[in-house]
């Protein structure tokens, strides 16, 4: 028969509060690390790269298979010489920057994608083109008055009978202010006519075009008739506040970077009267968006601000419209952001 001792049960009872002791330090040193651990990820993730609660940032860099077709853009290489500037397309299936070559040995803007998708609008300011998908070096005139007037944003009606371009008739007036510039139209038979005064056209579904004025986003026929104005925008418009109108659904998109703001909006039309609703606001300070040809995607060039309130580091940048998740497509740092434009997505 054993018999402990009353020395050798006061040993026991010691010995087990020290292990128990060093083990509630070890749970201790366990848990400080790991709440300084997510402090250390959580500092990291704010504010633009938040985590969600499935633990994903909010920037993707895998792009979805459901993601397709080309962004068409007009780009000015950095390193290239000093009047370089033409049409490139990323090919969102090879995730590679392509360059078109259009019109050798011009300046080109790019523009819209015929409806069809066998032609290309494009402009060297001085007059606008059509180009030959098929063939990008084969082409024709729209205009041909051969004035340097900054023709630009050629873009198509729903049918592709009509063109419509905005230009600025007296190029010494503030480029700044949307009714500085001009609106025209081409029809089949090359037969230009003087729309309004205003800027960024863009034709919806019903052959409505979209464009902006001093105060405000305003409609019209593309006759230029039933003029009226849509959205007012408080404290009116400058040119950087850019738009587009899809031409199969009812969504719009105004990209505001003077606020920060890219506001996503439905037109609930009745009987051609407009009716709008707010979809979505993303604060980002964001630049020539684009809707993808499906409506399920919005392309823009989001920018930064720095100390000095200036919009730097340019990126080609897709949000999904189902989900508002984020994808960063390309860095623009090596192209000039003056001359930057998002054409068309196809």
């Amino acid at each position: 028969m054993n018999i402990i001792s009353e020395d050798e049960d006061n040993k026991i009872v010691w010995f087990s509060l020290v292990i128990f002791i060093l083990a509630l330090i070890a749970i201790a040193f366990f848990i400080f690390k790991y709440y300084e651990r997510y402090q250390l990820v959580q500092g990291i993730n704010e504010p633009n790269q938040e985590q969600s609660e499935e633990g994903y940032s909010d920037i993707q860099k895998k792009l979805p298979t459901e993601m397709k077709g080309k962004i068409y853009l007009t780009l000015a290489p950095k390193n290239g010489e000093s009047n370089q500037i033409g049409v490139y397309s990323y090919n969102l299936k090879k995730e590679i920057l392509e360059e078109a070559v259009i019109n050798k040995g011009l300046q080109l803007w790019g523009g819209e994608i015929s409806p069809s998708g066998n032609r290309m609008l494009t402009t060297n300011m001085t007059t606008v083109y059509i180009n030959d998908m098929a063939n990008l070096t084969t082409w024709g005139k729209i205009t041909d008055d051969d004035i340097y007037n900054f023709k630009s944003e050629p873009v198509w009606s729903i049918r592709g009978w009509y063109t419509i371009y905005s230009t600025k008739k007296d190029i010494s007036l503030d480029p700044n202010i949307p009714e500085n510039w001009q609106i025209y139209s081409v029809d089949h038979e090359l037969n230009e006519k003087y729309l309004s005064d205003g800027i960024h056209p863009h034709v919806a579904k019903n052959n409505h075009i979209f464009f902006l004025k001093n105060d405000g986003l305003y409609w019209m026929d593309l006759l230029g008739g039933d003029i009226a104005k849509i959205w007012e925008i408080i404290g009116g418009a400058r040119s950087n506040i850019q738009l587009d109108v899809s031409k199969i659904g009812d969504i719009g998109v105004l990209s505001n970077p003077n606020e920060g703001s890219l506001l996503i909006f439905r037109n609930n039309a009745e009987n051609y009267a407009f009716i709008g609703e707010i979809v979505q606001e993303i604060k980002t300070y964001a630049l020539q968006p684009t809707f993808s040809y499906d409506d399920k995607y919005l392309a823009v060039v989001e920018l930064e601000k720095d100390s000095q309130g200036l919009l730097i580091n340019p990126k080609l940048v897709v949000y999904d419209l189902g989900t508002y998740q984020k994808y960063e497509i390309m860095d623009l740092k090596d192209y000039k952001q003056e001359q930057m434009w998002i054409n068309d997505w196809r």
